[in-house]
């Protein structure tokens, strides 16, 4: 939940995301930093383990201390969002999603840098979000204690009523 601090620490860093990445969906990743790497190469390890009810099995990779030359890995400064660049262009890559050429034009489409106009207007967008989380906390807060309020005051429904309501419902489901 966003509180007032948050808020305020969230002012504090907007300016510092300096970098878009495109995911293979085509949205956008606002990112202060970036990292390069190598995708490592996996070998399969023992039998595939079978997941009951599931239809499907799973099986242990590990790592053979070598590294693809031909693809590069982008990833987020923090690591929670990783697109791939490959020599080939746009052969699959194991979950599914294509590869970026590795070229100047395959790191166009996947990654940018922010110039000041639009990072100042990113920020201006971003403290008003904030504003309206902070003030959307409040909204429920309110909304539960009115509701708990009128619990409190509410009619008590009689047992007469539940039973006719009952009684309706079986003669309304016997005509169907």
């Amino acid at each position: 939940m966003a509180t007032k601090d948050n808020v305020q620490e969230a002012r504090a860093h907007a300016g510092d995301y300096r970098y878009l990445l495109r995911r293979s969906d085509g949205t956008l990743y606002q990112t202060p930093e970036f990292r390069v790497g190598r995708i490592e190469i996996n070998r399969k390890v023992g039998k595939p383990t079978p997941v009951k009810g599931l239809g499907m099995s799973f099986q242990h990779v590990e790592g053979t201390g070598r590294y693809r030359t031909d693809v590069a890995t982008v990833m987020s400064g923090d690591g929670t969002y990783i697109n791939h660049w490959g020599a080939y262009g746009n052969h699959g890559i194991p979950n599914g999603a294509p590869y970026a050429t590795l070229t100047a034009a395959g790191v166009k489409t996947t990654l940018r840098r922010i110039r000041d106009q639009e990072a100042t207007q990113l920020q201006a967008v971003g403290d008003e979000i904030a504003d309206l989380e902070v003030r959307l906390v409040a909204a429920r807060r309110l909304y539960r204690a009115t509701l708990r309020e009128a619990w409190g005051k509410a009619n008590v429904v009689r047992l007469q009523e539940v039973q006719g309501r009952m009684g309706q419902s079986s003669k309304s489901g016997a005509e169907s």
